[in-house]
């Protein structure tokens, strides 16, 4: 969901600053509010809001519990603790795309991302969570047909 909402801001990056005064930012305080951040925002940029900040807490932040990274580096604890698996293996097709994506979100950079755009590469996780969500189904839910 947040990768969502996000999404839904991202064309705010891209409009030019109005010659009539400051940003308007009420809807990227909407989105932090939306995902309980608004407080965690202010005690850890100390700064007004500003959309690339607000992009980079709410994707890549470790620490942030609504965070993209941070959830993804959960599940991948969930999946690992059920499988016994232990850090750089997998036991299964789930792991091992969960695995992808933490590590481009660890190395990934919010610069890099606006700079390649940040509705292609939101595109792209929400594409690979529900392919993620799918090798959970296949894995842990659905069972072989023995004929």
């Amino acid at each position: 969901m947040t990768a969502r909402l996000v999404d839904v801001q991202y064309r705010t990056l891209l409009e030019p600053a109005s010659s009539v005064g400051p940003p308007d930012n009420h809807e990227w305080m909407a989105v932090l509010k939306s995902v309980g951040a608004y407080e965690a925002y202010h005690r850890q940029y100390h700064s007004p809001i500003e959309p690339e900040r607000v992009a980079e807490m709410l994707i890549l932040h470790a620490l942030h519990p609504r965070s993209i990274r941070f959830s993804v580096t959960e599940m991948q604890a969930g999946l690992r603790a059920i499988s016994k698996t232990g850090p750089g293996s997998y036991a299964n097709e789930a792991e091992r795309l969960t695995g992808k994506v933490l590590e481009r979100l660890r190395y990934d950079r919010i610069d890099e991302i606006l700079r390649g755009g940040l509705h292609a590469y939101l595109t792209n996780l929400i594409r690979d969570f529900n392919s993620i969500g799918e090798a959970i189904a296949r894995t842990y839910f659905y069972y072989e047909v023995v004929a």
